[in-house]
């Protein structure tokens, strides 16, 4: 599971900076999440979500950029 609980710290990272994170990205990741059986790396991807300002299962695409103003 290491290659995959660093893609969720990096998307995390990543939407902490304000990076617009491909649609791919945010699908893989969604996906890892959705099969993991630890809470924490589930609770990753929906802090994520929720720094884009958007809630569980929605932010799935490059689209997804963060609600807050630049």
């Amino acid at each position: 599971m290491g290659h995959r609980r660093l893609a969720l710290l990096r998307l995390l990272a990543a939407v902490r900076v304000r990076a617009l994170v491909p649609a791919s990205d945010w699908a893989y990741c969604g996906e890892v999440a959705s099969q993991a059986a630890d809470e924490a790396l589930r609770g990753l991807f929906a802090e994520a979500e929720q720094a884009v300002g958007l809630g569980h299962g929605s932010a799935r695409g490059a689209d997804a950029a963060p609600a807050r103003p630049a």
